[in-house]
């Protein structure tokens, strides 16, 4: 997934083994030898990602791409991710593949900053994508390369599978249990790492409030300037599978938080509001109890 220094319409190679950049997308290279009636083919980018990063770290050299790589025993690692048949790819390509490479290299642009450069730009309608695809195809991956990239990706990542049983939010967002007698919220995974991204909210010197908004009651404020908020990592919460239960039941709450949200602007500076994703009903169960057993 990644947006690389190939235009359409450049050659690389010189002479009869040249080719042309056909067209470039985000999954793949399209390239066409540059000698008349020559088939159009295609190269995946996660191939030339994979050959790229393992140039940069030493792994390979370039030599080695043409002598090894139709050898199934040579650097089977770099390749397991992929879940392709090699040979479609491969076979024949060694020079091709060669030539890319090498110009990616010379020129300052390298393919992991043009990954970077991609991942940065992407902007989404809702802080919420949807990957669809067969198994293996590097959806729960691509999520884990862009969190890679804030520089913290322990503390910007988090990855949940999903289970056919959850019928109900608390398996994201905790419950009240009883058990000792005592109410306590039971928390999960999911949302101590949403509690963290308000922290980083919080740390990044914005304001978070909680304002009665004119006709909407009680609502989560977040206000303060662009810079700040730009200063922000993106944290990236995966949930893997998340087809197998049905969405609109474990998902059901935070769904409808993201119909609420509202953005003002005035000049650099912003105020964000949205409902909150747990209900101040459920805090305030919490309290009486607490209430409740300190009379006793």
């Amino acid at each position: 997934m990644s947006k690389l220094n190939l235009k359409s319409g450049l050659i690389i190679g010189d002479g009869a083994r040249s080719f042309e950049i056909e067209k470039v997308t985000n999954d793949m290279i399209y390239i066409r030898g540059s000698q008349e009636n020559k088939p159009l083919r295609f190269i995946p980018v996660r191939l030339i990602n994979i050959l790229i990063d393992a140039l940069n770290d030493n792994k390979i050299t370039l030599e080695d791409i043409s002598r090894n790589y139709r050898s199934e025993n040579q650097l089977p690692h770099l390749f397991d991710e992929l879940q392709i048949n090699l040979d479609k790819y491969i076979l024949g390509y060694d020079s091709t593949i060669k030539k890319i490479c090498e110009y990616i290299i010379e020129n300052p642009l390298t393919l992991s900053e043009g990954r970077k450069l991609y991942s940065l730009s992407i902007l989404l309608s809702k802080p919420f994508l949807l990957l669809a695809g067969i198994s293996g195809t590097g959806k729960t991956r691509f999520v884990r390369e862009q969190a890679k990239l804030t520089g913290a990706f322990n503390d910007t990542y988090c990855l949940t599978s999903v289970r056919p049983d959850w019928h109900e939010p608390s398996d994201l967002l905790g419950y009240i249990s009883r058990l000792n007698g005592q109410a306590e919220y039971v928390t999960t995974d999911v949302l101590q790492f949403i509690a963290k991204a308000w922290r980083g909210i919080a740390d990044a010197g914005l304001s978070i409030e909680t304002r009665l908004v004119d006709k909407q009651g009680e609502r989560l404020v977040v206000s303060g300037e662009r810079d700040a908020l730009e200063n922000i990592k993106p944290y990236w919460l995966c949930l893997d599978e998340m087809n197998l239960a049905p969405v609109e039941q474990y998902f059901a709450d935070y769904l409808s938080v993201l119909e609420t949200r509202e953005w003002h602007w005035e000049g650099d500076d912003f105020t964000y509001s949205c409902d909150a994703l747990l209900k101040p009903a459920t805090i305030q169960e919490l309290n009486k109890d607490s209430k409740h057993e300190l009379r006793k």
